[in-house]
């Protein structure tokens, strides 16, 4: 992603971390992206990868 690529250049690696809430017909998970233990996003989606793509665009100021 254009996150992780931003960081890689820095020579830093941007960590992702779940959490699943919700029934099972309902599921949301929320993503924190971090860099050295500082948070730098948060998302939300239906599916990890939303969730990702959701804190990515947080952590890169996008709407």
């Amino acid at each position: 992603s254009s996150l992780q690529e931003h960081f890689a250049r820095k020579g830093k690696i941007v960590l992702f971390e779940y959490e699943r809430s919700g029934p099972d017909h309902a599921v949301v998970f929320m993503a924190t992206a971090s860099v050295d233990g500082h948070l730098i996003g948060t998302g939300s989606g239906g599916s990890k990868k939303a969730a990702a793509i959701d804190a990515a665009r947080a952590a890169l100021g996008d709407s």
